[in-house]
């Protein structure tokens, strides 16, 4: 469908694109209908909506990250994905430091905050 708001020159809209532009994200409604705007710069307010915390790391966080920030072969930087090593990992991370039984088959990991809260 074509699009003459530019200026009087016409760009063509896929029907499929349109609907996809009209669709509500889970993000989105989030965004819509929170009210955490109002309430995320209250001192006792962690505000992840980007991933940011605002919170000193925890011991070893920085060492870890010094670590393993040296590359160590060619796809070291790439998205890794939900790689089952990585799930094994957070699984026994939070058994030992929570005390929370989360079998890794039920974590997903994402590269982004904003990816994982638009995952059903």
């Amino acid at each position: 469908m074509p699009d003459t708001t530019d200026e009087g020159k016409i760009h063509f809209i896929s029907p499929q694109l349109l609907k996809k532009l009209h669709y509500q994200t889970p993000i989105s409604k989030f965004y819509a209908s929170a009210t955490y705007m109002s309430r995320r710069t209250e001192p006792e307010s962690l505000d992840f909506s980007l991933g940011d915390a605002h919170e000193m790391p925890l011991p070893g966080f920085v060492e870890a990250l010094q670590r393993w920030c040296v590359p160590q072969n060619s796809s070291w930087y790439g998205y890794k994905g939900n790689i089952p090593e990585s799930r094994v990992t957070v699984s026994a991370s939070l058994q030992e430091k929570r005390g929370l039984s989360i079998l890794p088959e039920d974590i997903f990991m994402t590269n982004g905050t904003l990816v994982g809260l638009a995952i059903r």
